[in-house]
């Protein structure tokens, strides 16, 4: 048997509706539920209360004068009625079809008038009601703490640079929630890291579409389209994180490599210029800067930047490479050997500094 700890309803018999209702409504502040005419219904806390003409008022089905309890019958009135049957309880009513669901009239001992209820399908009762509200409320927490805990999961994942577990669970925690922009975001980064640069796209596509105010999220679409080659639109995705966080330095870097792959140009040099305005600490910044004068033929320039890029403790190989170029076009050609080979040292197999350094090696040979 179902427990009983669902909200009860009444009924009321009386000899004036409309004077009943204004009462009920209007005198005593009760919220009316109900919009049938001749049973209009009011809430009674999380009980139900309806009000009925009384029989001597109207020709309506057997009720008692006074009302009745309504008992609430979740399982289906008619496994109710049998099994209350099957305990030795008389009906002493048939089963009756009202506005507000379907009745079956009995009595206690001492004769007081009980009806089972059972309300229509696409009628939820209050406690139903809140009972669903509640269970939803208890998912959605649910849901909001465990999507919390992938998150700091995978924040830790990426700040250790684990990016294989952060992007794992960056996917679990969107897979329970894909509304959430910044997590989008944060994939597309560690999917850069890990050289996924169409799935970064994709996913800084989802992230612009729920916010399209993120400027790091359009800067790792423009690094996603940088690595794949596609300049142009690494610039104007460049240009549009910068038209949000234009005192971003990181961001000017970005737009003066893509303009340097583009063309060697004075707007690519702007570029880095602002950068390092914004912070001078940047090495990054000056290493590029180096290679852009390099390919301008402003080597002396070049030489400053990359020296001021070692300075700064970037010792990369193509910062090496970079003052090795800049020395043999001074005509330093041994110098740069040294530098090239500190280059080849860190990246033995990289055919930019094998190629710069033959042709170093061919212009000494030449002098000689």
């Amino acid at each position: 048997m179902a427990e009983n700890n669902l909200t009860l309803a009444l009924w009321l018999h009386v000899s004036d509706l409309e004077r009943s209702v204004g009462f009920y409504r209007d005198t005593l502040g009760l919220s009316q539920i109900g919009t049938t005419a001749d049973w209009p219904g009011f809430a009674l806390g999380q009980a139900r209360l309806w009000l009925r003409l009384g029989p001597e008022t109207t020709a309506a089905a057997p009720l008692p004068a006074w009302g009745a309890l309504l008992l609430p019958t979740p399982e289906g009135i008619e496994a109710r009625v049998h099994d209350l049957e099957a305990r030795g309880v008389n009906f002493s009513a048939p089963l009756a079809e009202t506005p507000q669901g379907r009745i079956a009239q009995f009595h206690d001992p001492d004769g007081h008038t009980l009806c089972l209820w059972e309300a229509p399908a696409e009628q939820a009762t209050p406690s139903e009601a809140q009972a669903a509200a509640s269970a939803q409320a208890a998912e959605t927490a649910r849901r909001t703490q465990e999507i919390t805990r992938l998150l700091i999961q995978a924040e830790i994942a990426k700040t250790s640079r684990n990016y294989t577990d952060a992007a794992r669970l960056y996917r679990m925690a969107l897979e329970a929630g894909p509304e959430q922009a910044g997590a989008w975001g944060s994939l597309s980064y560690v999917l850069n890291q890990l050289g996924s640069y169409t799935e970064s796209l994709a996913a800084t596509e989802m992230a612009l579409a729920l916010d399209p105010t993120m400027p790091e999220v359009w800067a790792n679409q423009g690094s996603a389209l940088y690595s794949l080659k596609r300049y142009e639109e690494a610039l104007a995705s460049y240009e549009r994180a910068l038209a949000i966080s234009p005192a971003t330095a990181e961001f000017w870097v970005n737009k003066g490599a893509a303009l340097t792959s583009l063309r060697p140009s004075e707007e690519a040099l702007e570029a880095y210029d602002r950068a390092l305005t914004l912070n001078g600490r940047l090495a990054f910044a000056w290493g590029n800067r180096a290679w852009l004068l390099t390919l301008l033929g402003r080597h002396e320039e070049a030489l400053d930047s990359a020296d001021r890029a070692l300075a700064l403790g970037m010792r990369a190989a193509n910062v090496l490479d970079t003052k090795g170029y800049a020395l043999a076009g001074l005509g330093r050609y041994e110098e740069s050997l040294d530098f090239y080979h500190q280059a080849l040292i860190l990246a033995p197999d990289d055919p930019e500094v094998l190629a710069h350094e033959a042709a170093a090696r061919q212009a000494m040979g030449q002098e000689e």
